[in-house]
């Protein structure tokens, strides 16, 4: 695919038995250069207010049987810089992904908004997924986040949270740590929210 002198590539490859394509392994590879969003805009009405730039490079590898399809080795950066959404900005982000044996190793770093988010984890290539992730978030203004999720919670603070996931995909279990200062809910003024420790 072809915007200008933006490029983004992708190739895959299905490896099956000879009398059946239900079954095999699958390999695909999704590669761009740095992506400016400011050209999708044409192309993609709900970017017509987006800017900024994006570059990404993402492998898999799994196998597609009877119960469906498995990850089996998934390797991948993705950056983004000067980030911005009808007018406002959004900062920078990056993230990685690693495989190692059976495990997949990912962090995620952004000044989102001008807060500090950081998520990091490790999740087993096997059935269920079981994972084991830690997020933090601080100082990220609520209302910019409803905005951008394009939410009309009439909400305005600044958040902190922690948070700690562990379980499969289909059974999570986990922990929060919520922190909402300065905050104005449905009009009225708020000076402190605290949640500690909510399980999940």
């Amino acid at each position: 695919i072809a915007s200008g002198p933006s490029r983004v590539n992708l190739t895959a490859e299905f490896h099956h038995p000879r009398d059946s394509a239900s079954t095999g392994r699958l390999h695909a590879h999704l590669q761009s250069n740095q992506v400016d969003l400011a050209r999708l805009r044409t192309a993609e009405k709900q970017l017509s207010t987006a800017a900024g730039q994006i570059q990404f490079d993402a492998d898999i590898t799994g196998d597609l049987s009877s119960t469906g399809f498995l990850a089996t080795a998934v390797n991948a950066d993705l950056s983004g810089r000067s980030l911005r959404y009808e007018g406002q900005d959004y900062g920078d982000l990056t993230a990685t992904a690693r495989t190692s044996g059976q495990t997949v190793t990912y962090s995620l770093s952004s000044d989102f908004a001008g807060a500090s988010i950081r998520v990091n984890g490790n999740t087993r290539l096997a059935p269920g997924y079981q994972t084991t992730a830690d997020a933090n978030i601080a100082r990220l203004p609520i209302e910019r986040a409803l905005a951008l999720a394009k939410q009309g919670v009439p909400a305005k603070g600044t958040l902190s949270a922690t948070a700690h996931i562990t379980g499969t995909l289909d059974k999570p279990e986990g922990s929060v740590d919520l922190d909402l200062a300065n905050a104005v809910l449905y009009n009225e003024p708020v000076d402190h929210i605290q949640i500690g420790r909510a399980h999940v």
